[in-house]
Protein backbone atom coordinates (compact mmCIF):
# COMPACT_ATOMS: atom_id res chain seq x y z
CA UNK A 1 0.00 0.00 0.00
CA UNK A 2 1.58 3.40 -1.09
CA UNK A 3 0.03 6.55 0.87
CA UNK A 4 0.13 10.23 0.83
CA UNK A 5 -0.79 12.30 3.60
CA UNK A 6 -2.95 15.29 2.60
CA UNK A 7 -3.79 18.86 4.69
CA UNK A 8 -6.45 20.61 3.59
CA UNK A 9 -8.98 23.06 4.89
CA UNK A 10 -12.75 21.74 5.56
CA UNK A 11 -14.01 24.18 2.54
CA UNK A 12 -11.69 22.18 0.02
CA UNK A 13 -13.36 19.17 0.57
CA UNK A 14 -16.36 18.33 -1.80
CA UNK A 15 -19.36 15.75 -1.02
CA UNK A 16 -17.60 12.65 -1.43
CA UNK A 17 -14.60 13.86 0.60
CA UNK A 18 -17.33 13.99 2.92
CA UNK A 19 -18.81 10.58 2.25
CA UNK A 20 -15.59 8.77 2.28
CA UNK A 21 -14.94 9.95 6.00
CA UNK A 22 -18.39 9.23 7.10
CA UNK A 23 -17.89 5.55 5.79
CA UNK A 24 -14.24 5.67 7.70
CA UNK A 25 -16.04 6.22 10.71
CA UNK A 26 -19.01 4.40 10.21
CA UNK A 27 -16.71 0.96 9.82
CA UNK A 28 -14.86 1.62 13.13
CA UNK A 29 -17.29 3.13 15.18
CA UNK A 30 -20.95 1.91 16.47
CA UNK A 31 -23.69 4.34 16.79
CA UNK A 32 -22.00 7.36 14.03
CA UNK A 33 -24.38 9.93 13.31
CA UNK A 34 -24.95 12.00 10.48
CA UNK A 35 -25.22 15.55 12.41
CA UNK A 36 -22.61 14.91 15.07
CA UNK A 37 -19.90 14.39 12.35
CA UNK A 38 -21.23 16.85 10.38
CA UNK A 39 -21.01 19.25 13.51
CA UNK A 40 -17.24 18.39 14.68
CA UNK A 41 -16.60 19.08 10.69
CA UNK A 42 -18.17 22.32 10.34
CA UNK A 43 -16.74 23.64 13.40
CA UNK A 44 -12.96 22.82 12.17
CA UNK A 45 -10.20 24.42 10.32
CA UNK A 46 -8.32 21.51 8.87
CA UNK A 47 -8.62 17.88 7.59
CA UNK A 48 -5.49 15.82 7.74
CA UNK A 49 -6.35 12.91 5.12
CA UNK A 50 -4.19 9.47 4.89
CA UNK A 51 -5.41 8.06 1.07
CA UNK A 52 -3.96 4.74 -0.74
CA UNK A 53 -2.19 6.51 -4.33
CA UNK A 54 -2.98 3.20 -5.87
CA UNK A 55 -6.43 3.30 -5.41
CA UNK A 56 -7.59 6.18 -4.16
CA UNK A 57 -9.40 5.35 -1.43
CA UNK A 58 -9.39 7.33 2.23
CA UNK A 59 -7.71 5.28 4.93
CA UNK A 60 -7.46 7.51 7.60
CA UNK A 61 -8.31 11.33 8.52
CA UNK A 62 -8.24 14.08 11.31
CA UNK A 63 -10.07 17.18 11.92
CA UNK A 64 -8.34 19.99 13.13
CA UNK A 65 -8.84 23.11 14.81
CA UNK A 66 -6.44 25.92 16.30
CA UNK A 67 -8.08 27.88 19.30
CA UNK A 68 -7.13 30.66 21.54
CA UNK A 69 -7.91 30.48 25.10
CA UNK A 70 -7.09 32.72 28.22
CA UNK A 71 -5.87 31.27 31.22
CA UNK A 72 -4.89 33.70 33.99
CA UNK A 73 -4.85 36.72 32.08
CA UNK A 74 -2.43 35.30 29.71
CA UNK A 75 -3.33 33.43 26.11
CA UNK A 76 -2.48 29.80 25.06
CA UNK A 77 -3.32 27.90 21.75
CA UNK A 78 -4.70 24.79 21.88
CA UNK A 79 -4.84 22.57 19.12
CA UNK A 80 -7.97 20.54 19.27
CA UNK A 81 -8.29 17.26 17.43
CA UNK A 82 -11.73 15.47 17.02
CA UNK A 83 -12.93 13.32 14.64
CA UNK A 84 -9.74 11.01 13.64
CA UNK A 85 -9.67 7.44 12.33
CA UNK A 86 -7.08 5.13 10.96
CA UNK A 87 -8.41 1.69 9.10
CA UNK A 88 -6.75 -0.77 10.40
CA UNK A 89 -5.08 -2.21 7.09
CA UNK A 90 -2.76 1.44 7.67
CA UNK A 91 -2.09 0.72 11.56
CA UNK A 92 1.68 0.61 12.07
CA UNK A 93 2.63 2.72 9.19
CA UNK A 94 4.18 6.46 10.02
CA UNK A 95 2.60 8.45 7.10
CA UNK A 96 -0.26 9.42 9.35
CA UNK A 97 2.45 10.79 11.46
CA UNK A 98 4.45 12.59 9.06
CA UNK A 99 1.16 14.30 8.22
CA UNK A 100 0.10 15.31 11.77
CA UNK A 101 3.95 16.30 11.96
CA UNK A 102 3.56 18.88 8.90
CA UNK A 103 0.47 20.24 10.13
CA UNK A 104 2.48 20.80 14.03
CA UNK A 105 6.01 22.29 12.78
CA UNK A 106 3.92 24.60 10.41
CA UNK A 107 2.12 25.97 13.52
CA UNK A 108 5.21 26.45 15.39
CA UNK A 109 6.70 28.12 12.93
CA UNK A 110 3.24 30.41 12.29
CA UNK A 111 3.46 31.35 16.29
CA UNK A 112 7.00 31.30 17.19
CA UNK A 113 5.71 33.67 20.56
CA UNK A 114 3.02 31.68 21.69
CA UNK A 115 2.00 29.10 24.35
CA UNK A 116 0.98 25.90 21.58
CA UNK A 117 -0.54 23.00 23.46
CA UNK A 118 -2.32 19.69 21.42
CA UNK A 119 -5.81 18.85 23.40
CA UNK A 120 -6.85 15.41 22.48
CA UNK A 121 -9.58 13.43 24.18
CA UNK A 122 -9.55 10.16 23.95
CA UNK A 123 -12.01 7.37 23.90
CA UNK A 124 -9.25 4.58 23.24
CA UNK A 125 -6.01 3.34 24.33
CA UNK A 126 -4.92 3.11 21.05
CA UNK A 127 -4.90 7.26 20.79
CA UNK A 128 -4.00 7.75 24.00
CA UNK A 129 -0.67 5.32 23.20
CA UNK A 130 0.48 7.89 20.64
CA UNK A 131 1.10 10.52 23.74
CA UNK A 132 4.10 8.66 25.06
CA UNK A 133 5.41 7.73 21.66
CA UNK A 134 5.67 11.64 20.76
CA UNK A 135 6.08 14.11 23.76
CA UNK A 136 8.40 13.63 26.75
CA UNK A 137 5.46 14.88 28.84
CA UNK A 138 1.95 14.74 28.45
CA UNK A 139 -1.17 14.84 30.98
CA UNK A 140 -2.36 13.20 32.72
CA UNK A 141 0.13 10.23 32.69
CA UNK A 142 1.49 7.33 35.07
CA UNK A 143 3.60 8.46 38.34
CA UNK A 144 3.11 12.43 37.63
CA UNK A 145 0.74 14.89 39.17
CA UNK A 146 -0.87 17.19 36.52
CA UNK A 147 0.68 20.58 37.03
CA UNK A 148 -2.29 23.64 37.68
CA UNK A 149 -1.60 25.77 34.69
CA UNK A 150 -2.57 22.29 32.67
CA UNK A 151 -5.70 21.61 34.74
CA UNK A 152 -6.60 25.19 34.24
CA UNK A 153 -6.50 24.70 30.57
CA UNK A 154 -7.63 21.03 30.81
CA UNK A 155 -11.00 22.44 33.04
CA UNK A 156 -11.66 25.32 31.22
CA UNK A 157 -11.55 23.59 27.40
CA UNK A 158 -13.63 20.83 29.17
CA UNK A 159 -16.38 23.15 30.70
CA UNK A 160 -16.75 25.25 28.12
CA UNK A 161 -16.92 22.84 25.02
CA UNK A 162 -18.80 20.19 27.06
CA UNK A 163 -20.74 21.91 30.24
CA UNK A 164 -22.98 19.36 30.73
CA UNK A 165 -20.74 16.24 30.17
CA UNK A 166 -17.14 17.14 31.40
CA UNK A 167 -16.25 15.95 35.08
CA UNK A 168 -13.35 18.54 36.64
CA UNK A 169 -12.61 15.37 39.32
CA UNK A 170 -11.92 13.22 36.62
CA UNK A 171 -11.37 14.56 33.45
CA UNK A 172 -13.46 12.70 31.38
CA UNK A 173 -16.41 13.21 28.81
CA UNK A 174 -19.49 11.31 29.53
CA UNK A 175 -21.03 9.99 27.01
CA UNK A 176 -24.51 10.97 26.15
CA UNK A 177 -27.50 9.54 23.46
CA UNK A 178 -25.00 11.12 20.70
CA UNK A 179 -22.32 9.80 21.68
CA UNK A 180 -20.30 6.96 19.27
CA UNK A 181 -17.67 4.37 20.09
CA UNK A 182 -14.96 1.96 18.79
CA UNK A 183 -16.60 -1.60 17.44
CA UNK A 184 -16.07 -4.21 19.54
CA UNK A 185 -13.24 -6.15 17.93
CA UNK A 186 -11.07 -2.84 17.97
CA UNK A 187 -10.71 -2.43 21.73
CA UNK A 188 -9.93 -5.63 22.73
CA UNK A 189 -6.80 -5.50 24.25
CA UNK A 190 -4.13 -8.04 23.79
CA UNK A 191 -2.15 -9.36 26.54
CA UNK A 192 1.02 -7.38 25.46
CA UNK A 193 -0.63 -4.03 25.64
CA UNK A 194 -2.33 -5.07 28.72
CA UNK A 195 0.93 -4.70 30.60
CA UNK A 196 1.97 -1.56 29.02
CA UNK A 197 1.86 1.22 31.82
CA UNK A 198 0.38 3.94 29.76
CA UNK A 199 -2.43 1.59 28.73
CA UNK A 200 -3.04 0.48 32.49
CA UNK A 201 -3.00 4.18 33.42
CA UNK A 202 -5.72 4.79 30.56
CA UNK A 203 -7.59 1.77 31.61
CA UNK A 204 -7.93 2.99 35.00
CA UNK A 205 -8.42 6.59 34.70
CA UNK A 206 -11.33 6.04 31.94
CA UNK A 207 -12.88 2.59 32.58
CA UNK A 208 -16.12 3.30 29.96
CA UNK A 209 -14.19 3.94 27.03
CA UNK A 210 -15.83 1.19 25.27
CA UNK A 211 -19.39 2.74 25.47
CA UNK A 212 -17.64 6.08 24.18
CA UNK A 213 -16.21 8.39 28.10
CA UNK A 214 -12.98 10.32 26.81
CA UNK A 215 -10.36 11.24 28.68
CA UNK A 216 -9.32 14.75 28.03
CA UNK A 217 -5.47 15.13 27.76
CA UNK A 218 -3.16 18.00 27.38
CA UNK A 219 1.01 17.71 25.46
CA UNK A 220 2.94 21.24 25.58
CA UNK A 221 3.57 21.63 21.21
CA UNK A 222 7.22 22.46 21.67
CA UNK A 223 10.65 20.96 20.61
CA UNK A 224 12.35 20.11 23.58
CA UNK A 225 8.89 18.47 24.45
CA UNK A 226 9.07 15.93 21.53
CA UNK A 227 10.22 12.42 21.48
CA UNK A 228 13.37 11.64 19.26
CA UNK A 229 10.29 10.23 16.93
CA UNK A 230 8.52 13.36 16.99
CA UNK A 231 11.77 15.52 16.56
CA UNK A 232 12.67 13.65 13.64
CA UNK A 233 9.38 13.56 11.54
CA UNK A 234 8.99 17.37 12.60
CA UNK A 235 13.05 17.95 11.12
CA UNK A 236 12.20 16.51 7.92
CA UNK A 237 9.33 18.27 6.93
CA UNK A 238 10.53 21.53 7.88
CA UNK A 239 13.68 20.39 5.72
CA UNK A 240 11.50 19.71 2.82
CA UNK A 241 12.34 15.81 3.13
CA UNK A 242 11.01 13.92 0.12
CA UNK A 243 10.19 10.59 2.22
CA UNK A 244 7.83 12.77 4.53
CA UNK A 245 5.17 12.39 1.24
CA UNK A 246 2.58 15.16 2.88
CA UNK A 247 0.56 16.76 0.03
CA UNK A 248 -0.62 20.59 1.32
CA UNK A 249 -3.00 21.82 -0.49
CA UNK A 250 -2.73 25.08 -1.90
CA UNK A 251 -4.89 28.21 0.24
CA UNK A 252 -3.99 26.59 3.07
CA UNK A 253 -3.26 28.53 6.03
CA UNK A 254 -3.14 28.58 9.62
CA UNK A 255 -5.17 31.68 10.81
CA UNK A 256 -6.90 31.32 14.48
CA UNK A 257 -10.43 30.84 14.41
CA UNK A 258 -13.13 32.32 16.77
CA UNK A 259 -12.98 33.77 19.80
CA UNK A 260 -10.84 33.39 22.98
CA UNK A 261 -12.49 31.33 25.83
CA UNK A 262 -11.44 32.95 29.32
CA UNK A 263 -10.66 30.43 32.48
Amino acid sequence: MKLQGHIHTVDQLNRDDHLAMFDLMNRHYEHVDTRVFTDDLAEKQWVLRLVDLDTGRLVGFSTQRLIPIDVNGQRRLVLFSGDTIVDEAAWGRPDFFNTSAALVSRLIAAHPNEDLYWYLISKGHRTYRFLPVFFREFFPRARVATPPLVKDILHGLGESRYPELYEPETGIIRADQHAYWLREDLVSIGEGRSRDRHVRFFLERNPGYAHGDELCCLAPLRMDNFTAVARRLIQQEQEGARDARTFVQPGVDLELQGRSTTV
